[in-house]
């Protein structure tokens, strides 16, 4: 990710939409553009849960997977 703030790139994601993964609805991470990639991420540091995609749904995907694996 890019060194700048990237709070002005922030999506709003509606998380009951009934394909988004369950352990996305329930932590909620959040989502971000950068340039033509979307940046799910929870947390920071060697703790941070994250993935990233073409598309939200990729990134949500990409998270999923990202948490499942950290458990």
């Amino acid at each position: 990710m890019k060194n700048t703030s990237l709070e002005k790139e922030k999506i709003r994601v509606d998380f009951t939409e009934k394909l988004v993964p369950a352990s996305v609805k329930n932590f909620m991470p959040d989502i971000y553009r950068d340039g033509d990639r979307f940046i799910c991420v929870l947390g920071s540091d060697q703790y941070a849960v994250s993935g990233e995609g073409a598309s939200i749904e990729e990134a949500m995907e990409a998270w999923d997977n990202a948490y499942h694996s950290k458990k």
